[in-house]
């Protein structure tokens, strides 16, 4: 009995302090104004979250807003009003991408205003699609030199190396720019094959052509070039050759060859060369090309003081009169003799 009565009032103690348990672990509730404050103000961490959640959406949004320009600038594109097309091109040039080079390059053929046309070019350059060369060839045969000129320029600028014929068609352009550019184009795109009409180009009086032609040679053009120095006079195609030498693309072994080249030609000029060059790079050179060089110089001196003398060139004779032709001069006017 007393076991009964032991647990008779042991259960409902229990009820009582399990109760009071659970009412001290549940958290105070908080009045109904703290309630609405703390659902209208986020948390820090939520706070902190947020800007984070935010910029990870922004890349989302960003592809439509580009497409709404590129919508809006080629709406723009084909207005009338050539304040309104210049504005859609400076648009256009700053979304860039394909689709931008693409509308730009339709205009064009539609055509532009003169004053637009070369702003047009201008914005293919900095888009920089190679998709443009097609439209900027095309212009290389405006009736405009200025829009020639600028359509060569685009070509050199996007590296299109399937324009080489079109550029050394350039060269004979009757404007003197669009020759120009076309050689400074071709000595950014060109290749072995233009090396020809370059060194043509020279000769009818266009010099920065042997630069192009020092840009654009290769190893096994060193021969070549060389050709080029008639009678020995290396000074024609030093300009080539400065280049070549100080290409940093170009093979040490072919400078080496063109300097035993120089050396083999054996002239003033060739010497004189080689001189300048040893001096400008004793500290900035390849060491075997310093070394090529001395070695050139060191050979052309020696092969000055080994030489035979030259033999002195035999002054003519005064022709002797015959005895009748020196009879006649002798005598006075009128007189026979």
């Amino acid at each position: 009995m007393r076991a009964r009565n032991h647990l008779h009032w042991f259960a409902p103690a229990a009820l009582v302090l399990l109760s009071v348990e659970i009412v001290r672990a549940a958290p105070p509730t908080a009045p109904p104004a703290q309630a609405a404050a703390s659902t209208a103000q986020p948390s820090p961490a939520a706070a902190r979250a947020t800007p984070a959640a935010s910029a990870k959406a922004a890349p989302r949004s960003a592809p439509q807003s580009a497409t709404s320009v590129l919508a809006a600038a080629e709406q723009k594109l084909a207005s009338e009003d050539p304040a309104a097309v210049r504005h859609a091109i400076d648009a256009l040039a700053q979304v860039g991408g394909e689709p931008a080079a693409a509308a730009i390059a339709a205009r064009l053929r539609r055509g532009l205003p003169p004053q637009l046309i070369e702003h047009a070019i201008d914005a293919l350059g900095r888009i920089g699609k190679p998709s443009a060369g097609p439209v900027l060839i095309e212009l290389t045969l405006h009736r405009r030199p200025q829009v020639r000129k600028r359509a060569v320029d685009g070509l050199a600028a996007l590296k299109i190396r399937s324009a080489q014929s079109v550029l050394l068609y350039a060269l004979d352009d009757p404007s003197a720019d669009v020759r120009e550019a076309a050689v400074q184009a071709l000595g950014a795109t060109g290749t072995a094959r233009a090396l020809p009409a370059l060194f043509e180009a020279a000769e009818r009086g266009l010099p920065s052509a042997l630069g192009a032609v020092g840009r654009i040679a290769g190893a096994r053009d060193v021969k070549v070039v060389m050709a080029h120095a008639k009678d020995g006079d290396v000074t024609r195609i030093k300009p080539a050759l400065q280049i070549m030498l100080e290409r940093s693309d170009f093979p040490v072994a072919a400078k080496v060859a063109i300097v035993r080249e120089l050396a083999t030609l054996g002239s003033g000029s060739a010497r004189n060369h080689l001189v300048q060059w040893l001096d400008a790079w004793k500290a900035s050179s390849d060491p075997r090309l310093r070394q090529a060089l001395f070695d050139a110089i060191k050979r052309l001196d020696r092969d000055d003081e080994t030489a035979p003398p030259r033999a002195k060139t035999p002054v003519a004779a005064a022709p002797v009169a015959r005895p009748e032709v020196a009879a006649v001069v002798a005598a006075p006017h009128g007189a026979k003799p």
